[in-house]
């Protein structure tokens, strides 16, 4: 801060440099105590020089602008000035990045200088700070848009602060857009500048400002309606780099773009002016229709500015998973949809890009379109997906993966249904199943390099997905067109998402055909076991998850002995460098437990070196929980003599993570465990073999943990695991029941009641057909159905077994098993339960009541 009065330019704009730089992660950093400690000590120590800085910059401006006109030494004066406004520019940016978190009181005792001086420059102009370059921003265009991003701010989080300043700014910003060129090196100030129009739009304070005479009119025609058009640079996006083009527009990236923001313009407009500003652009909208047919050829951009104003001013509830579900009541999207998205899409007029806009128009409003308007547009759009454009086809695919995902409003049915895609399905299969070529062949790829299309392969999922056991007749072809695919894929692995929808696909064909068929999964091993090994003998380590987890899919439909080619993998998959590979572990447990669930003899020899690896698991706090599921199906399905003499080791290291390591976690996956193991093999071999790590312990256990830990569980299925275990420990154990671990009958018995009528947790059923890697604009996945770290294929997911289902109706099973209790030790129970809470007790009569049973 010394330097900021040194007059040394270079030191100056270093330091700004540097202060801006350690300074700008205040923009998003998570609110809290010790950061707004450090923004404090920074604002106290740095704001005064910083703003005299400022000041005294500006104050600089007209000599030097005038010595760049007048002076001896004008390129030198020229230079200054530049330096002047680069200081002023990191200025901005600095006290943008100050005020992110909360508005200082310093800068609030001096909002009136700063916001002077910010209309000052908002207002300047100097066609020597211009830029030369038609691509990027000069300097006083950045420090412009920079100040419009401040009062945008200020407008939105201080509004009680800025609103003396509101109007004037209002006014100053309006007039800047009346100015800005097309020219892409105006682009951050018109988006940053719109922006703030907008946010003034939505404040109900500054409705004044705008309900005046010719104001909303004047904002449609010389703001929206100019920055809604497919520039040049637009169109050398779509051509020459598709995959970006396609990023910005389908997956939302455009956030910086003039289109996004007058798009954003319209949607604020009509906030409280929905009626005049819907009158003013349907009338563009019309206009340019009209243009379009005057001249189909020459006049496209007016037809896709018509489209994207359409569908900015009719969409008003929108998200990217399920559409528009609100539109404008003026805006009948329906009726546009007929005349003139419906039309286009199978026309001869050879523009791409219109064609992608039809296809996005109907994405955008799939919700609101009839299904015979869908049904209508259906063969165009399959039609499109041949398209030699990489955008046209890839909407294609991306609009009707969207449609099998649509459902009714009302009823909350799907609008079409798989009887409705039958008579086209053969001509979809096969534009889909199309192999495209993006290059020529060379010594790696001799039949050319295969686009890895992640929509279209997304499509190709969701299509699975959607018509199920209507893909039966055309499984081996999409099963050859898989893994054709598979194939460049293990020689090539590069788009994560495209290979984990590949992967899901044959997961669903495997799925599909199976459960028609169980012997059809031979067939599927033959063909897919080929590339299994090239992955694991190439090492391709990313498809090791998706390998096994097919494996385990796979090995599921058979039925007795285990064929030798799945034994033959045993070795790799109980190689302990094998978890290294983090990704790996859920699958390797995956596989591994799925060999005990077919055939449990078979892995009798290799029980050790499978508990070896548990107890890798089971000792580290991040993969503990698989250390769990790796166990479970061995305790669920080794004869427990098979399994005595481990027993004790296994306890062991449970109590050793209770005493050095305990976690929540831990202990939310132990006491389940616990109880599944009392269901397999009943609650007097659990307590022996607790007591046998450490006499009496099993107390402790229940104390500590296990009644602590009760009251905490939320899903409906854990719940019910444990209530029955639960019932079993309470009714099953003499050591519970009159023993030595007596203390404990009451309170369990107490803990089990208020567990069951704990009111039931909101558990959303997976809805597996809406499977997405990707979060809606609000970052809202369905639960469960997000892909892991660890690359969980949802279609191959291992059927959850109730081991609990032949126990009946929870309540009914407690009372029955207390009737049985009491009928062995009479008076005893019915004692004990007189003893007990009220409230309990009282439950525990309505469930004998209900059960037809007694307790004497």
């Amino acid at each position: 801060m010394s330097k900021f009065e040194s007059g040394d330019v270079d030191a100056i704009l270093g330091s700004l440099r540097t202060a801006h730089g350690l300074f700008k992660h205040y923009r998003n950093a998570f609110e809290s105590n010790a950061l707004w400690q450090e923004i404090k000590l920074v604002v106290d120590q740095f704001a005064v020089p910083f703003t005299r800085l400022f000041l005294a910059t500006w104050n600089r401006i007209p000599e030097l602008e005038r010595l760049s006109k007048e002076g001896p030494e004008k390129e030198k004066s020229k230079e200054a000035l530049d330096n002047a406004f680069q200081i002023l520019l990191l200025c901005a940016k600095i006290y943008f990045s100050l005020i992110s978190q909360e508005l200082p009181q310093v800068f609030v005792d001096h909002l009136g200088g700063w916001m002077e001086k910010f209309q000052n420059l908002l207002n300047y102009d100097n066609i020597d700070l211009h830029s030369d370059n038609d691509e990027e921003p000069g300097i006083l265009s950045s420090l412009k848009a920079q100040i419009c991003a401040i009062v945008t701010l200020l407008a939105k989080k201080y509004d009680e602060d800025f609103e003396p300043y509101m109007a004037v700014f209002v006014e100053v910003v309006w007039k800047q857009l009346l100015g800005i060129t097309q020219l892409q090196q105006d682009d951050l100030l018109a988006f940053n500048a719109m922006e703030f129009v907008a946010n003034s739009l939505l404040n109900y304070k500054c409705r004044s400002l705008f309900d005046r005479e010719n104001v909303l009119e004047s904002i449609c025609e010389k703001i929206i309606v100019p920055n809604i058009q497919f520039r040049q640079s637009d169109k050398e996006l779509f051509e020459e780099n598709p995959d970006e083009f396609i990023r910005r527009d389908i997956e939302g990236s455009d956030i910086h773009t003039r289109r996004r923001a007058a798009a954003d313009l319209v949607r604020a407009s009509t906030k409280h002016f929905e009626e005049r500003v819907t009158k003013v652009l349907t009338g563009y909208i019309q206009f340019l229709i009209a243009e379009f047919q005057k001249d189909p050829v020459r006049n496209w951009k007016s037809k896709d500015s018509a489209i994207f104003l359409t569908s900015s001013l009719a969409a008003k509830g929108q998200t990217s998973r399920h559409g528009t579900l609100t539109v404008n009541p003026m805006m009948d999207v329906v009726a546009f949809a007929k005349a003139h998205v419906i039309p286009h899409l199978g026309s001869q007029v050879e523009q791409n890009v219109l064609k992608a806009d039809c296809l996005k128009y109907i994405v955008t409003f799939r919700v609101q379109l009839p299904r015979a308007v869908l049904l209508e547009s259906f063969p165009a759009i399959i039609a499109l997906l041949d398209s030699p454009n990489t955008v046209v086809h890839t909407y294609a695919a991306h609009c009707i993966e969207r449609i099998f995902t649509t459902k009714d409003i009302s009823t909350g049915q799907f609008t079409l249904q798989p009887a409705d895609i039958q008579p086209i399905l053969e001509a979809l299969l096969a534009n889909l199943l199309k192999p495209r070529r993006l290059s020529g062949p060379d010594r790696e790829n001799p039949d050319g390099v295969l686009e890895e299309n992640e929509y279209t392969i997304k499509c190709i999922m969701r299509t699975l997905s959607y018509l199920q056991a209507h893909m039966l007749p055309y499984i081996n072809v999409v099963v050859t067109g898989l893994l054709n695919r598979l194939a460049f894929a293990v020689k090539n692995p590069g788009n994560p998402r495209y290979d984990h929808y590949l992967f899901e696909s044959l997961a669903l064909c495997i799925g599909i055909a199976c459960r028609a068929e169980p012997k059809a999964v031979e067939l599927f091993e033959t063909v897919i076991f080929q590339q299994i090994e090239v992955v694991l003998k190439e090492n391709v380590d990313a498809f090791f998850p998706y390998a096994f987890q097919l494996m385990a899919q796979m090995l599921e439909y058979r039925v007795g002995e285990i064929p030798v080619f799945y034994l033959q993998l045993l070795d790799h998959l109980l190689n302990p460098a094998l978890l290294e590979h983090e990704g790996c572990v859920p699958s390797v447990v995956r596989l591994l437990g799925t060999f005990f669930d077919v055939n449990p003899g078979q892995m009798t020899d290799r029980l050790i070196m499978v508990l070896g690896m548990f107890k890798r698991l089971i000792l580290t706090k991040k993969f503990d929980h698989e250390g769990f599921n790796l166990l479970r199906p061995v305790i669920d399905k080794v004869p427990l003599e098979r399994l005595r003499e481990y027993l004790p080791e296994i306890f062991r290291l449970f109590f050793q993570r209770l005493s050095t390591s305990k976690t929540p976690k831990f202990v939310k996956n132990l006491v389940p465990f616990l109880f599944f193991f009392i269901v397999r093999h009943g609650p007097q071999v659990l307590i022996g073999v607790v007591d046998q790590v450490q006499t009496g312990i099993f107390g402790m256990l229940m104390e500590k943990v296990v009644l602590e830990e009760m009251g905490k569980l939320t899903r409906m299925s854990t719940r019910r695991l444990c209530f029955v275990g639960g019932t079993l420990l309470l009714t099953e154990s003499p050591d519970l029941f009159g023993g030595r671990y007596d203390n404990w009958w009451a309170p369990l018995l107490e803990k089990l009641v208020k567990l069951n009528e704990l009111p039931p947790e909101k558990e959303v059923a997976e809805d597996l057909h809406s499977f997405d890697l990707t979060a809606d604009e609000n970052n809202v996945s369905m639960p469960g159905l997000v892909a892991t770290s660890q690359n969980q294929l949802i279609f191959a997911k291992k059927p959850e077994r109730d081991v609990t289902a032949d126990r009946g109706e929870p309540r009914q099973f407690l009372a029955q098993q207390l009737a049985k209790l009491s009928a062995n030790q009479p008076g005893q129970v019915a004692q004990k339960c007189a003893n007990l809470n009220p409230d309990v007790r009282n439950c525990v009569m309505l469930y004998c009541q209900a059960a037809g049973v007694n307790v004497v």
